[in-house]
């Protein structure tokens, strides 16, 4: 009896090791993902397009990051189309996991709705 139960945590432990072992492998790191998903975005994007999504490291904007709303460079989501918006939404979820990926996008729709509230304010004062 006591054969078997030890024969039995060594058969789980064994296979939970190997389990963890193999997701191990298949993930790749967040900074090589981004690397990958990175070059497809910038060819898809106008030689204009690319001054303004692209900064050098050491450039202040690189740190203006904050949800305050303010004057920032960049290239807003709003003006890509097709391939080019397809292809910033790979680099955003390549950073990120399933979870804030759809936390991010849920985010963004809600912009629609301030604008479209804006929209309705504006019509009841006319």
């Amino acid at each position: 009896m006591a054969f078997k139960r030890i024969l039995t945590s060594a058969c789980v432990l064994l296979t939970m090791g190997a389990l963890i072992l193999a997701n191990a492998k298949q993930q790749e790191s967040t900074g090589s993902t981004m690397l990958q998903a990175v070059n497809p975005f910038l060819n898809s994007l106008t030689e204009e397009q690319r001054q303004q999504a692209t900064f050098d490291y050491n450039d202040a904007e690189r740190l203006n990051w904050h949800f305050i709303p303010r004057e920032r460079k960049g290239l807003p989501l709003r003006v890509l189309e097709g391939a080019a918006l397809k292809s910033a939404h790979r680099l955003i979820a390549s950073g990120l996991s399933n979870v804030g990926y759809d936390q991010a996008v849920n985010v963004m729709s809600l912009e629609e709705v301030l604008f479209c509230m804006d929209l309705c304010s504006l019509s009841y004062m006319d």
